[in-house]
């Protein structure tokens, strides 16, 4: 991954169409890499999963308990 002058992180538009990413974005740490959300679909992904998330059965800690 190359960093601009300014530490910015430039995605190519076909990559970007390709996955959805239009204006916004989610930057996560995830163990050894990093992720990159479209922010809507973040927002739908983080909403379809937080019960779970909040009873402890999908633990982003814990690899083991998914």
């Amino acid at each position: 991954m190359k960093l601009d002058s300014q530490g910015r992180v430039t995605i190519p538009q076909r990559l970007r169409e390709v996955v959805g990413i239009r204006k916004e974005v989610v930057v996560l740490g995830v163990r050894d890499r990093m992720e990159i959300w479209d922010g809507d679909t973040f927002a739908r992904y983080e909403q379809s999963f937080e019960g779970a998330y909040q009873s402890g059965a999908l633990d982003p800690r814990n690899p083991d308990r998914r």
